[in-house]
């Protein structure tokens, strides 16, 4: 990989990698090596496969097959935002883009991963949503159960 390919890559303020044209990561800066911008489970390190990493980043898009379509030229770019559970991070919000490059025979896509939201804040308020979500769910129970009584025992009475 050649020096200015690696010097454009470290002035990027995200994390960001380089992808040749089967999607392996052949370059990466130093804030996509030492980023927590990635799942733990996602294996992102030069040398794997960012398709298979997209499996796990997010299987609910198919973000591997809107990822080829970049690579190949099908598409110029996508740009994507999932949530994942990164541990003791907590919910992470994470903004996946791919650009097509072209006129480079060895780099075919660059690959950026940006937090959107980090951490246990909103871990603690997808909780928190979550608990209320669950209480508003049981009292919309318990009204309709007491409605239904109620509509027995004015109906019987007539």
């Amino acid at each position: 990989m050649s020096s200015l390919n690696l010097s454009l890559l470290e002035a990027l303020p995200a994390s960001a990698a380089l992808l040749d044209h089967d999607g392996i990561i052949v370059a990466a800066n130093d804030a996509w090596l030492n980023s927590e911008a990635h799942p733990s489970r996602a294996n992102v390190s030069v040398g794997s496969s960012y398709i298979d990493a997209c499996d796990v980043l997010a299987s609910n898009i198919d973000l591997a097959s809107k990822a080829r379509g970049v690579l190949s030229g099908t598409s110029d770019s996508l740009s994507e935002t999932i949530a994942f559970d990164n541990g003791p991070g907590g919910i992470e919000t994470l903004r996946i883009k791919i650009s097509h490059v072209v006129d480079n025979p060895a780099v075919r896509a660059v690959v950026t991963h940006t937090i959107v939201a980090a951490g246990s804040d909103n871990a603690n308020s997808a909780g928190e949503l979550k608990e209320r979500v669950k209480e508003l769910n049981a009292l919309s129970a318990k009204c309709s159960a007491r409605t239904f009584v109620e509509s027995v025992r004015s109906s019987s009475s007539e």
